[in-house]
């Protein structure tokens, strides 16, 4: 059977005047079993009104904790004191600043010495003012920029940027830290990065991360780089930089670091890197193998800046047998797997034996390639020929 719906409260108090009785709840939350001729009392309209709450509203902030004391009773929390300012309001006491030069190796940053200003100057007259976070000394180079988002340790160990100024575009470095050099491949090589050494000449980034997290890290960015004695900055506009630079193209600059002691007489001012024999600092000093043994083809490769990364290409993607010599490696003294230089193989193959007498170099072939060059390229050649198969 429907249930009919109760006339409102205010309707049946103008109808009758008789006593008012306290009304009753019905089934439904918040409504009121009115009889007829009765108007609900203010304590029933308080109540309706509490019903229609579905659930109390929770205080904001977290409830001070409470102690019990010996004898079983509740004790309030003490809030922490604060302090009446010059303006009237009260203020909790401040905390103290932390340095964002890196204190630690990995972990939470601990206050250190304040930080060192540093600029870079370009060689068109702009000066770009921010913090250092590496080693405290002057450093000219050759400004060029990287966009890589992640991979820093390979970029600064990267023998392609030897004598560079490298700007990173990335707005955030040094978040996840360094990892360790002693980490060793199979080949005896390390693992994180490409080369034995950092490159770069300075570094220049937008942020800096002070506290590294990373299950591989070792020590921050910072501290690495003052210990191989490279100057680093923050804090500069690296995304109007590289529009600049790729623009115009690279230019020279130079790192400034506050409080550096004078630099030596061969970098003062504005170097160009490329004056010097880049090739000669960054090969190999020795005759390297990797992945010997078995029938497998072999390749020689003259080191003039490989990074780690091809020598692992080479030999675990292709499964050959690499030979890195230096620069200046003379090829005619490496034989062949018959024991025959190269030249005197290709003159013997086209000659049928006989030796052509060697004539002068032209004057027009440069000085790069008189004398043993000629014989050198001849040598990779054949190399080559003895590697490829034949089409």
């Amino acid at each position: 059977m429907r249930r009919r719906r109760p006339k409102p409260a205010r309707a049946l108090a103008a109808r009758t005047r008789r006593a008012r009785p306290e009304p009753q709840r019905g089934r439904r939350r918040g409504r009121l079993r009115a009889t007829r001729g009765a108007r609900p009392t203010r304590t029933a309209e308080r109540s309706r009104h509490k019903s229609r709450r579905a659930l109390p509203r929770p205080r904001r902030g977290r409830r001070a904790p409470h102690a019990r004391s010996a004898g079983g009773t509740r004790r309030k929390h003490k809030p922490a004191r604060r302090r009446r300012g010059a303006t009237g309001r009260t203020h909790t006491k401040p905390r103290k600043r932390r340095s964002l030069i890196d204190g630690v190796e990995g972990g939470p940053s601990k206050p250190c010495e304040a930080p060192v200003q540093a600029t870079l100057v370009l060689k068109d007259g702009q000066r770009l003012e921010g913090t250092s976070f590496g080693a405290k000394v002057n450093r000219p180079g050759e400004v060029v920029f990287n966009t890589g988002m992640v991979g820093y340790p390979e970029a600064l160990t990267d023998p392609s940027y030897r004598g560079q100024i490298l700007v990173l575009t990335f707005p955030l470095v040094g978040n996840y830290g360094v990892p360790s050099m002693d980490t060793k491949d199979k080949w005896d090589l390390p693992l994180y990065f490409e080369s034995d050494d950092v490159q770069i000449a300075g570094l220049v980034v937008s942020n800096y991360s002070a506290d590294p997290s990373h299950w591989a890290s070792q020590q921050s960015l910072g501290n690495w780089l003052a210990k191989a004695g490279v100057p680093a900055i923050f804090g500069v506009d690296t995304r109007a930089l590289t529009k600049g630079l790729r623009e115009r193209g690279s230019i020279l600059g130079r790192l400034e670091v506050e409080g550096a002691p004078p630099s030596p007489p061969q970098e003062v001012g504005f170097v160009d890197p490329n004056l010097r024999n880049l090739v000669a600092e960054v090969s190999t000093k020795s005759i390297r193998t990797y992945n010997q043994g078995g029938d497998k083809p072999t390749i020689v490769a003259i080191d003039c800046g490989m990074k780690h990364n091809i020598v692992r290409y080479f030999v675990e993607t292709h499964d050959v047998t690499l030979i890195v010599v230096p620069f200046d490696y003379d090829l005619e003294k490496n034989p062949s797997r018959t024991g025959v230089p190269c030249h005197a193989r290709r003159r013997r193959r086209r000659g049928g034996g006989r030796e052509r007498a060697r004539s002068a170099p032209s004057p027009r072939v440069s000085r790069r390639w008189r004398g043993g060059g000629r014989h050198r390229r001849d040598a990779v050649a054949a190399i080559a020929r003895e590697v490829m198969p034949s089409s």
